[in-house]
């Protein structure tokens, strides 16, 4: 079996799933959080760093994506993501989104008033696995994919069926008490089909990378509620929001990314 170490990041919750003889690293986090994800696998647990045998980009932005390049250059750490993540900051577009969002995690440290840290990552991860949907992973096939795009083209989550256990990364956020969709939903109806497929799979423990942990006694309700409010978060968003999050190409024209 195993036991799951939620570790205080730069501006999001890490998570660090530990087997007796291997650690899986369910997101890469931002550059900033290199240090305290070592030092909590070599101080707290009292293992090596090259114990993790796999290392997940759930999507492309700053504190998901941060650290792959380093894993798997520095350390040979390998990364499993979707196929469509390294086209998301593809061409012009894709590299100007890049740096906006750079400088808005940079921002979102800022309002939690926490000090300047390396944030600047490559824009694409070359994947040693791809992930496909509802596919085991890689040296922990207890756990299995799942294709949960909307928040961007690529998202993925992982779900382990016998805990019940799921980590959404943004596809749900807790924010002031309160569960909330990302900002952006760049994908709404794309979003609406996978909050749809989530309410169907039986979940009882989400983890989430804003928000922690959350037990669940209805999945399927929790869901629902999440989709109505789609149409409504969008509309809301705030003016500055929809302008520096839509220039991906893959935001144009999702078939052909």
């Amino acid at each position: 079996m195993f036991k799951i170490h939620q570790i205080s990041g730069h501006i999001q919750s890490i998570y660090l799933v530990e087997y007796k003889e291997k650690l899986l690293l369910l997101d890469c986090a931002t550059r900033a959080d290199f240090n305290k994800i070592k030092d909590f696998i070599e101080k707290n647990l009292n293992r090596s760093f090259s114990d993790i045998k796999l290392a997940i980009v759930s999507h492309m932005h700053p504190d998901h994506a941060g650290l792959a390049g380093k894993l798997q250059n520095k350390y040979k750490i390998p990364v499993l993501t979707h196929p469509l993540a390294i086209k998301w900051y593809k061409g012009i577009g894709g590299n100007l989104q890049h740096t906006v969002d750079v400088f808005l995690a940079w921002y979102v440290a800022a309002k939690h008033k926490k000090p300047p840290r390396r944030m600047w990552y490559p824009a694409k991860v070359y994947a040693d696995y791809l992930a496909e949907d509802n596919n085991p992973i890689p040296f922990f096939e207890d756990w299995k994919v799942i294709y949960t795009p909307g928040h961007t083209s690529h998202d993925i989550s992982l779900y382990h069926p016998d805990t019940q256990t799921i980590y959404l990364a943004d596809v749900v956020l807790h924010i002031k008490n309160k569960y909330v969709l990302p900002m952006p939903v760049t994908l709404p109806q794309m979003m609406k089909k996978t909050l749809n497929k989530l309410s169907g799979i039986k979940i009882k423990t989400i983890l989430l990378a804003h928000g922690g942990q959350l037990t669940l006694d209805n999945s399927k309700q929790f869901f629902s509620n999440l989709s109505k409010m789609i149409d409504a978060h969008n509309e809301n968003m705030p003016t500055f929001v929809k302008k520096l999050s839509f220039f991906p190409p893959c935001i144009k024209n999702i078939e052909n990314c």
